[in-house]
């Protein structure tokens, strides 16, 4: 009888600490909803997010007014823009006079045309067309064994047209522009391994590198096109596809400093230039 009044007593307490226990487990949850849902609400989080479902609403109301049609057809017709381009060249240059002296050392001649590639930063304001870039050409080389002569060209170009149709779909334009030109010419001979060699001194035999740059300011002349590939539904952004033609020169011949020797090796870079690439433009409203 005694034994089962204390597990009486026993069960009983139990059912007491897990009611206890319960309800300290269950509280902090119930508390912790309770103040979540009152930060949802008082929080600045909410009204963010109240303010930005108030603003997306406004907007699509706002697109389906005439208002705001009209300014969309605007924009379509609109011929200003500003963007990137990117693009590829090919150089022309007249190597005839430098190819008559390296084929005398029994080097290949230099091939006239000559590949590379640029980017930069266009703008159209009514009929002026400016542009910002920076092309590099690939080196030209001509080997004969380990010995490798090479000719390449860097260029920072400003040019301004002035376009004819003023169209937001074709532009035929005349450039001129300035550029900063950095013509480089090396030769390099990797040499060969000294069999009998006492230190690095003479580890390689007949190795030789010489490496020199003319820097001239520059003019470019052509006639560039542009022609308008794609536009956005907002008529805000548009593709084109251009193309520009011309001349390339310094003003000055290139000449390279070779420690006290002036060198003039008589190439003549860029008599004639070609550019293919593309513009990613967006269309910009002026305020007269």
């Amino acid at each position: 009888m005694i034994l089962k009044t204390g597990c009486n007593i026993f069960i009983k307490k139990m059912r007491i600490n897990f009611v206890i226990i319960l309800a300290l487990i269950t509280f902090p949850t119930i508390a912790f909803s309770q103040k979540r849902r009152d930060v949802d609400y008082d929080s600045s989080r909410y009204y963010q997010k109240q303010i930005l479902k108030a603003y997306k609403q406004a907007i699509d109301s706002l697109e389906k007014t005439e208002l705001f049609m009209n300014y969309l057809q605007f924009q379509k017709r609109n011929n200003n823009y500003e963007g990137q381009t990117f693009f590829f060249n090919v150089l022309h240059s007249n190597y005839n006079q430098f190819n008559n002296s390296i084929a005398l050392s029994g080097f290949d001649k230099l091939k006239p045309i000559s590949y590379g590639f640029g980017f930069g930063y266009d703008s159209k304001f009514k009929h002026v067309i400016s542009d910002f870039a920076i092309s590099v050409v690939f080196p030209n080389t001509s080997k004969k064994g380990d010995e490798t002569i090479s000719s390449s060209l860097f260029n920072i170009l400003f040019d301004m047209g002035y376009d004819v149709l003023n169209s937001n779909n074709v532009s035929v334009y005349p450039y001129a522009g300035l550029s900063a030109r950095f013509s480089a010419l090396s030769y390099t001979n990797k040499g060969t391994v000294n069999p009998s060699y006492n230190n690095i001194s003479d580890l390689l035999l007949k190795s030789e590198n010489v490496n020199t740059a003319s820097i001239r300011l520059g003019y470019q002349l052509g006639v560039g096109l542009d022609v308008a590939v794609s536009h956005k539904k907002d008529g805000n952004r548009s593709l084109l596809l251009f193309v520009k033609a011309g001349i390339n020169q310094p003003f000055a011949k290139d000449r390279f400093k070779i420690q006290n020797i002036t060198y003039n090796p008589q190439i003549n870079k860029g008599d004639w230039m070609l550019s293919v690439g593309i513009k990613f433009v967006s269309r910009k409203i002026i305020f007269n």
